[in-house]
């Protein structure tokens, strides 16, 4: 019996340009598949800049990791930029240990970039 995915995904268009996924919840197994479904639809409507916010992720594993890396290589080949916003706690930590932080453009208040 497959467990009920705690993530929600609420997408919003800033302008004709630019999509923003707004991410809450758990990304696992079971949801990372649907994240991985928002960033594809919107690499097809060929929007410019996909912004991923991360402020209310509560908890992340290897599969919200690998769907964030499918999705910025897609976006790469299409030459549409893949960034993350506001990235949570729990986020930013899996997301540096896996050593894959640095792949993405990170803006917003609650990420610190480790000091070089």
């Amino acid at each position: 019996m497959a467990k009920d995915s705690k993530v929600e995904f609420e997408a919003s268009s800033h302008n004709i340009r630019s999509k923003r996924i707004d991410v809450k919840g758990e990304v696992d197994v079971n949801s990372a598949p649907v994240l991985l479904e928002q960033i594809q639809n919107a690499i097809k409507k060929r929007y410019e800049v996909i912004i991923i916010n991360l402020k209310d992720v509560t908890r992340m594993d290897s599969a919200g990791v690998a769907v964030l890396i499918e999705g910025i290589n897609e976006a790469r080949k299409e030459k549409i930029i893949l960034s993350l916003a506001e990235v949570s706690k729990p986020a930013q930590q899996v997301l540096e240990m896996a050593r894959v932080d640095k792949l993405f453009q990170v803006s917003g208040k609650n990420y610190l970039p480790p000091q070089a």
